[in-house]
C-alpha cells in the first residue's frame, strides 16, 4: 500500500511541473513590469482554457498595460461574450 501511495504521490508532484501559471502569478509579473513574461503565460493559459472569461479578461489587463489598446479591446470583448 505505501509503494501505491508513493508512486501516486510521485506522479502528482511530476505534474505539478505542468501545471498552468496562476492567475496571481501572471498579475505578479505584470507589476514588474514583465509584459513579455506575462503574455507567454497568459497564452499557456489560454490555449488550455480557450473558454475562460477571465484568462480572456487578465490577458486584456496585460495588453493595456503594454499599451495594445486594440488588441485588449478585442480580448475585452470576447471575455464579456464568454
Amino acid at each position: 500500500m505505501k509503494r501505491v501511495a508513493l508512486a501516486l504521490f510521485a506522479g502528482l508532484l511530476a505534474l505539478s511541473a505542468w501545471a498552468l501559471p496562476s492567475i496571481d502569478a501572471v498579475q505578479g509579473e505584470i507589476a514588474k513590469g514583465r509584459y513579455a513574461q506575462a503574455e507567454e503565460m497568459m497564452r499557456e493559459v489560454i490555449a488550455a482554457k480557450p473558454g475562460s472569461a477571465r484568462a480572456h479578461y487578465v490577458y486584456a489587463e496585460l495588453l493595456a498595460h503594454d499599451k495594445r489598446f486594440d488588441k485588449a479591446v478585442e480580448e475585452a470583448a470576447l471575455a464579456r461574450k464568454l
